[in-house]
């Protein structure tokens, strides 16, 4: 483990099979959250998720798209499956940002590929959303992310 823990990887698991919670409460520290959501989603059907604006992060955030079986990396064109701080993606009006899942990239949502993890038809896959310092609001959970929700 790295001497700084802000170096880190906390994390909220958004989709996946297996559900526990694992937390170190200190806020600007390293912290990790499992949450089971229900079944792997498919990478054939289009979801979005909402972040809601000022992500308690005190270094960046991500989140990321793995793939079901081999729980690494969601393979597809993209080179990195990921949406973060780093990627720099459309924001909202009011600060949030919807992050778009899916095959092919979104249309007419608003929404530039900055905001799209394209995903697999076949394939079961799961998301991380990590806090790389996470802060006070991320603990006392005055700030949550929305659910990962299918777009019909």
């Amino acid at each position: 483990m790295p001497a700084d823990a802000d170096a880190a990887v906390p994390l909220i698991h958004s989709s996946g099979p297996t559900a526990f919670e694992f937390v170190f409460a200190s806020p600007g520290r390293a912290t990790s959250m499992d949450f089971l959501r229900g079944a792997f989603l498919d990478g054939g059907k289009r979801y979005r998720l909402h972040v809601p604006a000022n992500i308690p992060a005190k270094n960046f955030w991500s989140v990321v798209a793995y793939d079901a079986d081999s729980r690494s990396i969601l393979r597809s064109s993209q080179p990195f499956p990921s949406v973060s701080t780093y990627t720099g993606p459309t924001a909202n009006a009011d600060g949030s940002i919807d992050i778009e899942f899916g095959p092919e990239a979104p249309t007419g949502t608003g929404n530039h590929a900055r905001n799209w993890i394209q995903t697999t038809p076949g394939k079961g896959w799961f998301t991380l959303f990590r806090f790389y310092g996470p802060l006070e609001p991320f603990f006392d959970q005055t700030w949550k992310p929305n659910d990962i929700v299918e777009v019909k």
